[in-house]
């Protein structure tokens, strides 16, 4: 009789559950088996001498590839994943169409930008006109390579409802050029503080489908780091603009940056934001600012505080994004590759004198902004030495990442962090490393109560 070697894959961890309870969990696989104490312990002694008859945990454990005999198995299931990387195009573009901003948040990311002296503030005609042919050359080119789909443009900010009148002028000039011109399904949005809401932007943002998120921090109380220029707060103004858009039927997401003021009151908040009726909620963990370093104990409390708010949601019918990502990827067991359409070689950046790059979070500092429209530059993803970097960024291919448990639903953070905290977009974001952990044990244990 054949004797057989077994070891656990090295893709697969043993995760505490609860009492005697252990998830048996393929980071790769997105793939779980739960065991008690007795099973766990009889498995490892099985594993621990030459096997004549496998049990039957054992031959499912080496049939889904938590064991496996020979590191080639692991290997072969690894050059599977990396399949999933497609090469870089194009599918997001922010759309910077104004640099100046109402608001004076106290813990803006782009605060350097928004207040820098610039004579270029708002996107003028010529640049809109400009940045739609060049969008139109990049989805045709892009069609015609066989890489075409549905693409997402965003006009973002500072606050880009100042120069409603170019946005405005975008959307003409898109329809006049595609009378003629290819242009791929569009899905348009804005990232508004929501303060400028009137009739008329609000008749023309329905009429384009646009849609809408409206930054608001939760309730009077919690929303007080979001101020204006001259120091005021800014709370009954964005209410009096969400509540402009209920009254007109304008379906929105509420976007909330996860304050400690906001952790502090966290269930008034979530009462709060409920009321609103959003139709769905995003949420923001604060970025990193030189000289103000976040404590793990607050990275604990905001993933505690979204996985809480998570639960309360569904019951209302409205869905937490950052989670709701996580929570895809771990049902259909779907590598999650990249957590934003930067990291990938996905998006465009273009700002108001018409720079080109890749990541909005660089606006402070310029940085991968290679390129300028008025140059009549042309970017092509698969052959840019920029976009094939950044199209890397996944924990697939980061070596410090290979052994974590969260390898397959964790989407790596966000580069700009990784950089900025630990000097590499390929460096570790390591506020979502805490994040992601705390997420995967959650889902293990909500995946576990339902197998009971």
């Amino acid at each position: 009789m054949a004797f057989f070697f077994m070891k656990l894959s090295k893709y697969t961890h043993i995760i505490p559950i609860k009492d005697d309870i252990y998830a048996l969990y393929n980071s790769l696989l997105i793939d779980s088996v739960f065991v008690n104490r007795t099973e766990l312990n009889n498995l490892r002694r099985e594993l621990a001498s030459p096997i004549k008859q496998p049990s039957d945990l054992l031959q499912y454990l080496y049939k889904f590839y938590f064991l496996i005999d020979s590191d080639e198995q692991d290997v072969e299931i690894y050059q599977e994943a990396l399949k999933r990387i497609s090469a870089p195009s194009i599918s997001n573009t922010y759309i910077i169409i104004s640099e100046n901003c109402n608001f004076n948040c106290e813990y803006c990311f782009l605060k350097e930008a928004v207040n820098k002296k610039s004579t270029t503030r708002f996107m003028n005609n010529n640049i809109i006109r400009k940045t739609v042919h060049f969008l139109q050359k990049t989805y045709e080119y892009q069609k015609n390579s066989n890489v075409d789909g549905a693409q997402i443009i965003t006009f973002y900010g500072g606050e880009p409802l100042l120069n409603f009148a170019g946005i405005k002028t975008f959307i003409e000039e898109v329809n006049k050029l595609k009378k003629n011109y290819y242009w791929p399904q569009v899905q348009y949005s804005i990232v508004t503080n929501g303060s400028l809401f009137n009739n008329e932007i609000i008749c023309f943002l329905k009429k384009n489908d646009i849609a809408v998120g409206i930054s608001i921090d939760g309730d009077k109380f919690s929303h007080n780091k979001r101020i204006s220029k001259d120091g005021t707060q800014t709370f009954d103004e964005v209410l009096a603009g969400i509540k402009q858009c209920s009254a007109n039927n304008l379906p929105f997401t509420l976007s909330v940056t996860l304050t400690e003021d906001v952790l502090k009151r966290g269930d008034e908040v979530l009462d709060f934001l409920v009321s609103l009726s959003p139709e769905s909620l995003a949420y923001n963990i604060l970025m990193p600012e030189k000289g103000i370093n976040q404590s793990d104990d607050y990275y604990k409390q905001a993933t505690q505080f979204m996985i809480h708010s998570f639960e309360k949601l569904k019951h209302h019918g409205i869905a937490e994004d950052r989670i709701m990502r996580k929570v895809h990827a771990f049902i259909n067991k779907s590598l999650y590759l990249y957590d934003c359409s930067a990291a990938g070689g996905n998006q465009l950046v273009i700002t108001p004198d018409g720079k080109i790059g890749i990541c909005h979070g660089y606006l402070n500092t310029m940085d991968y902004f290679p390129t300028n429209l008025l140059d009549n530059a042309m970017i092509n993803p698969k052959d840019n030495i920029m976009y094939q970097l950044w199209n890397k960024r996944t924990p697939l291919l980061m070596h410090q990442c290979q052994q974590c448990e969260c390898l397959g639903i964790c989407g790596g953070g966000c580069p700009y962090v990784a950089e900025y905290t630990n000097g590499s977009i390929f460096s570790l974001d390591d506020r979502f490393c805490i994040h992601s952990k705390m997420i995967l044990q959650w889902l293990l244990t909500n995946a576990y109560e339902l197998s009971k």
